[in-house]
Parts: C-alpha cells; sequence; structure tokens
C-alpha cells in the first residue's frame, strides 16, 4: 500500500472527531508499513525558514477521492462512487499537461461525487477555477492559491439529521509531506502554522434540536505525525495534532486529548489531540462578535505549534498508543484541512496564504 493510502485510509477511519468530546470553553494509518521518501526536492527555502509544503498554488490540481461509506445503509446503492482511496480521478482545470497532482480532495460521505460528470460542472475563469455539484463546490486560483470550500450539509442528510454512529460528510484537502530533512520533530525549534480564512457562508439547517456531541459544524487542520523506524525503513505509526479554525458550537474549543474510538463504524484507534484554540485564537480575531456567528468575519493565524507535538506524544503514550515509538523518530507526513459536518449545517470558507514553515 502506498503513502497514499496509507494516509487516506487513516483519516477515513478516523474521526470520533473533535465533535463527539470537543468541550467547549467560556474563555477569552491500521498500522501499514509505509516506505519514507528521502528523495525530495528542496525548494521554498527562505533563510533558516523552510516550508515543508510544495505546489503552495496548485498548479498541479488534485487527485479526487471517493466518497467512502455513506450516511445512510439503507440507501448505500444511491452513493456508487465508492471507496475513499479511490485514485485515477484528477481535477486539472482541463489541461492535459500537468504533473500528478501532489494534493487531493476528499468528498466522503456527501452524496454526490465529484467523479459524477453529469452533475458535476466545471468553469474557468482566467487563473480561478471552479468544480460544483449538487452538495458542493470548490474553487481555487492557482495565480494567489487562494481556495474556497462550500460544503452543503442539507444536500447531504436528505433523510433525516445524524443519529449515532453515523457517518457524516467531509470536504478537505490533504496531503503526504515526504521532505524529510525539514520534517524531522526534534531537529525543530519551530513548526509555524500560517493561514488566513474568511467566512463566506453558514447556514443551520438542523430539523431536530441539535445535540452538542452528536451535531456540529466544523473546520478543522491536522498534521499527521508518524514514527519513523530507521530498522525497517517504514513509518509504523502515527497521532493526529489538530486545530479547530471553526466551530459552530462555541468561540472556543477546550483541548481535546483522546483515542479514536467508539464514534462509528470507521475509526483507526489512533491518538488525537488538539490544541485549545484560545492558543491561536482572540476576541478579535475569531469567526464569533459579540459571541454570535459572523459571516464576512475573517481569522488570521501564525502559530508555532512545535511544544505540542511533545505534549500529544506523551499523552498518547499515557493512553497506550505509539508506544513503540520515540520523539526522537517522529516526522511530519501529511495534512488536511476542510470541513467536517455532523450535523445538517451549510458551511463555506475562503482560505489564503496557507503554509507550514519549520526552523
Amino acid at each position: 500500500m502506498n503513502n497514499n493510502k496509507y494516509i487516506l485510509l487513516l483519516i477515513l477511519s478516523l474521526l470520533i472527531f473533535t465533535f463527539t468530546i470537543t468541550g467547549c470553553s467560556t474563555k477569552e494509518k491500521t498500522t501499514e508499513k509505509t516506505k519514507i521518501n528521502f528523495n525530495s526536492l528542496i525548494d521554498d527555502v527562505e533563510d533558516e525558514t523552510s516550508s515543508i509544503l510544495t505546489d503552495k498554488k496548485f498548479k498541479r490540481g488534485f487527485v479526487v477521492r471517493g466518497l467512502g461509506i455513506p450516511i445512510y445503509k439503507d440507501h448505500a446503492e444511491e452513493e456508487t462512487y465508492g471507496p475513499a482511496y479511490e485514485t485515477g480521478y484528477l481535477f486539472q482545470y482541463g489541461k492535459e499537461d500537468l504533473d500528478k497532482p501532489v494534493w487531493e480532495i476528499d468528498q466522503w460521505s456527501t452524496r454526490y461525487a465529484f467523479h459524477d460528470e453529469s452533475i458535476t460542472t466545471f468553469k474557468a475563469n482566467g487563473t480561478e477555477y471552479t468544480y460544483t455539484n449538487p452538495s458542493k463546490f470548490f474553487r481555487v486560483n492557482t495565480s494567489t492559491g487562494e481556495f474556497v470550500l462550500g460544503l452543503e450539509g442539507e444536500k447531504c442528510y436528505v433523510y433525516g439529521d445524524r443519529e449515532p454512529y453515523m457517518e457524516w460528510p467531509h470536504l478537505l484537502i490533504a496531503r503526504d509531506i515526504n521532505r524529510s530533512f525539514l520534517t524531522k520533530v526534534s531537529d525543530k525549534t519551530e513548526v509555524n502554522i500560517l493561514l488566513n480564512a474568511t467566512l463566506e457562508r453558514y447556514e443551520d439547517k438542523m430539523r431536530i434540536e441539535p445535540h452538542p456531541h452528536m451535531h456540529a459544524a466544523q473546520c478543522m487542520f491536522y498534521l499527521f505525525i508518524s514514527n519513523y523506524d530507521e530498522a525497517t525503513d517504514n513509518f509504523t505509526d502515527m497521532l493526529w495534532l489538530g486545530m479547530t479554525i471553526f466551530d459552530n458550537r462555541c468561540e472556543y474549543t477546550e483541548e481535546f486529548a483522546r483515542q479514536d474510538n467508539n464514534s462509528k463504524e470507521s475509526q483507526t484507534y489512533k491518538f488525537i489531540y488538539n490544541v485549545a484554540n484560545s492558543e491561536y485564537l482572540a476576541e478579535n480575531n475569531n469567526f464569533y462578535r459579540n459571541g454570535e456567528i459572523k459571516v464576512g468575519t475573517s481569522v488570521s493565524i501564525n502559530f508555532n505549534i512545535l511544544p505540542y507535538i511533545k505534549i500529544a506524544f506523551e499523552k498518547a503514550q499515557e493512553d497506550g498508543c505509539m508506544l513503540g515509538s520515540k520523539y526522537e523518530n517522529l516526522y511530519i507526513n501529511g495534512m488536511y484541512i476542510g470541513f467536517e459536518l455532523p450535523g445538517t449545517y451549510n458551511l463555506e470558507m475562503s482560505f489564503r496564504d496557507m503554509d507550514v514553515r519549520v526552523k
């Protein structure tokens, strides 16, 4: 199994996610062995600070993954575009001379597949490209690197709001990060997450009173922190290190630390650690104003997440996870950003200047 499938199968089966137990504050990969690539190209170096991302303007396009597990098992035949690790379908802006994408789009449990060309439209306007179908859209500008995600929860939950242990819709962009010379955690003094995001639309379409542990609209950013075994030349275990960018249930989310289990059919038993978002958001740098979600507001993030990698690793081992791993063997080997809608909500956000830079 290649590294893409390793990460994607892990992501697919993850997400007990933060909505199941994540608290709101009132404040202010199964282990498949995967070869590490030591031959990545060096670029984006600026003095002592280096980006670990390549193709940050998405000029190569995207691999499009499958729908994965449907929300409603009784209607599974209505979602025909298969397992989440499905490969081979590309968004490359109608061009035929582009290199293979390093980015991918994940659309799990969103009912209408981007693969279905009978319901997916494509528009080009200069260097801005848009893909739209009944449940979602994706827009990218390959000159600026700005991208927009839009996900219609009401078009996914067509047979009623989410019930316990159901899957839920995702719309994410994700990638492997194989630049090993830059991603060994113990060699770093900083791992900085940079991002600007604007809330373009938020709509509550719940039919019932939402349950705070079962229904939510979230935008999440995750790094994959993986253990590299020098003896076998493989990644052998991992944890999820997350940042909550938006949560419709509360202005500030608390630290979240626990194993991924008992949420739904798909689960990885890997450890999840989410940083309390009061560490990088504030009263005037938030999607809330006076305690209410405010469409049109923006946030700017420039956050050194490195100290939390060690905290996450220590908590994982305390919980019985990653027991065969060492901090000195940890690498950043993947990331994703995007939406999770365990509730019936419509969400649209634009993103720019996204980067992960290390020192």
